[in-house]
């Protein structure tokens, strides 16, 4: 049988805390642990992986990725935004296009080789 589990105190609770900032510092300062949030739900939905994955071929302007993903225009147009506010793609005028393109982040490509770890495990 599994043994109960207690209700810590504030001061325990505080340093539990605390100890947890220390161990993950990069969630420490508020920007930093922004911009984390930011990238993860960047990652965190499936239409804008399907953009993520289209990208990491080659750069797209939304024109391209409308015909290519069958997505409205107005549902790629919010996820560009979330992926640009997470830092995972840029954008770029060329002419009439607005170009899109994975940011060369180091925290991007660590969680592009992550997922395709996954993948290659799978196999």
């Amino acid at each position: 049988m599994k043994e109960q589990h207690v209700i810590r105190n504030q001061h325990v609770l505080d340093t539990t805390f605390q100890n947890g900032l220390n161990f993950l510092p990069k969630v420490l300062n508020d920007s930093d642990r922004i911009l984390y949030a930011e990238v993860f739900k960047a990652f965190g939905d499936e239409t804008r992986l399907k953009l993520i994955s289209f990208l990491t071929q080659a750069p797209a302007c939304l024109c391209e990725m409308v015909d290519a993903l069958g997505v409205a225009n107005s549902t790629l147009s919010h996820h560009l935004k979330l992926l640009e506010r997470g830092d995972v793609v840029k954008k770029e005028k060329i002419g009439k296009y607005t170009v899109y393109q994975l940011n060369d982040t180091h925290t991007v490509q660590v969680l592009l080789t992550l997922l395709m770890r996954e993948e290659n495990e799978k196999k």
